[in-house]
């Protein structure tokens, strides 16, 4: 799957932050797991009280 077509700017902006690259390539189930984990990752290392917010904004990234 490529990554970089399936989402939008602000998105990839979002990812960006959460130093997350992604480029414009195929990938694989394993890479697109390894991406997810990362954004996971990052969501839970924000405060308690942000975590919902962080949840919100890359939602629709994770159900990719």
């Amino acid at each position: 799957m490529n990554l970089y077509k399936n989402t939008s700017n602000e998105q990839r902006n979002d990812l960006l932050e959460a130093d997350v690259i992604i480029e414009d390539r195929e990938y694989s189930k394993e890479e697109i797991l390894q991406i997810k984990n990362s954004v996971t990752s990052y969501i839970f290392s924000k405060s308690k009280k942000d975590i919902g917010k962080e949840i919100d904004k890359f939602n629709s990234f994770l159900k990719i």
